[in-house]
C-alpha cells in the first residue's frame, strides 16, 4: 500500500498516447508519395476529387479519421455546399490518390 507521505513527496505526470495503425501508417505513406508525383506529373487529364481538408487534416495527424467525411464542402444530394467557404473547406486530389484513401 503507498502511504500518505508517499503521495505527498512525489511529482505527478501525465502520459500521453497516440494510437498508431502500421496499415494506415503505411496507406498515409503511400497517398503522399502518389500525391507528390502526381504534382509533378505534365499529364493534367486525370480525374480529380473534392476531399474535405477537415478530414485530410485529421487522417493525416494521426486521429481516427473514419470513413471520408465531405459534408463540409458538398451538400446531403452530393453538389457542392452553396457556400463560399467551399474553396477553402476542400482541395481537389487526383483519382489516383482518391483511390488509395477511399479504400
Amino acid at each position: 500500500p503507498v502511504t500518505p507521505e508517499t503521495v505527498t513527496e512525489s511529482e505527478a505526470y501525465v502520459l500521453f498516447y497516440q494510437k498508431w495503425d502500421e496499415d494506415e501508417d503505411l496507406t498515409k505513406q503511400k497517398m503522399l508519395k502518389e500525391w507528390s508525383k502526381k504534382d509533378h506529373d505534365t499529364d493534367k487529364d486525370e480525374k480529380y476529387h473534392l476531399l474535405s481538408r477537415k478530414w485530410l487534416t485529421t487522417f493525416c495527424w494521426g486521429e481516427e479519421s473514419g470513413p471520408i467525411d465531405n459534408s463540409d464542402v458538398v451538400c446531403p444530394h452530393g453538389y457542392f455546399a452553396p457556400s463560399d467557404t467551399v474553396h477553402m473547406a476542400g482541395t481537389w486530389v487526383p483519382q489516383s490518390v482518391w483511390e488509395i484513401i477511399h479504400k
